[in-house]
């Protein structure tokens, strides 16, 4: 086997053994752990596997959760999409104006 292969193996090897060391000390169910394990071994994917997939995305801004009733946050965004596009518009015809006269 090539020697730049087997580096490479033994290095994703190695950061695996410290990525898993992280989802093991996390507190996800133990069949996430035991899945990230069996992910985490394989050669040269494993670790990216990891890196991507099994990373969880932080938590957006209180403004940004939908945790109001049913469609308020649509509401909330389609509001401030109308009062939006009225400034704009609103910018528009003056700008126009003031070239006209």
């Amino acid at each position: 086997m090539n020697n730049y292969l087997l580096t490479l193996i033994i290095a994703s090897e190695v950061v695996a053994i410290f990525l898993l060391y992280k989802v093991w000390q996390s507190k996800e169910h133990l069949l996430w752990k035991l899945l990230s394990t069996l992910v985490g071994f394989l050669p040269l994917l494993g670790p990216l596997c990891l890196l991507f997939i099994f990373k969880a995305p932080s938590t957006q801004r209180a403004e940004m959760q939908n945790r109001g009733p049913r469609g308020s946050y649509a509401d909330r965004w389609l509001g401030f999409e109308k009062n939006f596009w009225k400034s704009v518009i609103k910018e528009k015809e003056e700008s126009l104006n003031k070239n006209i006269e």
